[in-house]
């Protein structure tokens, strides 16, 4: 049986580049706007409340996840 922090590590290590580089940008919009659209953020935000992580939690470990993986990614680290 996987832990819930098992859960978390899987949905954010399966995220293409394609979808990195999608939520990074949704952030940016999130910052100058002020709204989240529907898209990538919304949809892990969704998988961790699935997967057992309560809704609060999932807002705030989401950016930061995002941030660490695609530097990680990106520097080639």
């Amino acid at each position: 049986m996987m832990t819930v922090a098992s859960k978390v590590q899987a949905i954010f290590s399966s995220l293409s580049d394609d979808d990195l580089r999608e939520a990074v940008h949704e952030i940016k919009e999130l910052e100058e706007r002020g709204v989240l659209q529907g898209g990538v953020i919304r949809e892990i935000r969704a998988r961790l409340v699935a997967a057992g992580v309560p809704e609060n939690d999932a807002v705030k470990v989401v950016d930061a996840s995002i941030y660490r993986i695609a530097a990680f990614k990106w520097a080639g680290v």
